[in-house]
């Protein structure tokens, strides 16, 4: 792994060519980043070395060869971009469990507080029947008896 000037981290996969061939002895993956998050593909998941170069290559359907390396490139993006789309998945769902929380807490604090208020109003509605019932036993002893 190397690092850009700004900081950028990317691969560079030197491919060492056989003498008998020629062309260019290096291949660089320009800015794949990982951002310091474990990768679920190694470098050396996909052999390189002697049977990267030799006639047995692997062949498409075409009967190109398919190059390791070119190959472990693509397989580290996909994996580094499947990595990204879940982190961004995870980011997503963890704020709508904060905002899904808070949203409880606030219906919590209304209750409690709607609680509050109909405890008082029961008190009150009790402290007004006890006045009724103070009046009428008032007005029972000097009510003029018939």
């Amino acid at each position: 792994m190397c690092r850009d000037h700004d900081g950028t981290t990317y691969i560079a996969f030197c491919r060492m060519e056989r003498p008998d061939r020629h062309g260019e002895a290096v291949e660089v993956m320009n800015k794949m980043t990982f951002e310091g998050r474990k990768l679920l593909a190694k470098m050396n998941d996909i052999e390189s070395g002697a049977a990267q170069w030799s006639k047995k290559t692997v062949v498409d359907q075409d009967c190109k060869p398919i190059w390791y390396h070119a190959e472990k490139a693509k397989y580290l993006e996909r994996t580094n971009h499947t990595m990204e789309t879940q982190e961004r998945l995870i980011v997503h769902v963890e704020r709508r469990f904060r905002e899904e929380q808070e949203g409880r807490r606030d219906d919590e604090a209304r209750l409690r507080q709607a609680e509050d208020e109909l405890d008082k109003a029961k008190e009150t509605i009790r402290q007004l029947e006890d006045t009724v019932k103070s009046l009428q036993e008032v007005l029972e002893v000097y009510e003029p008896s018939g």
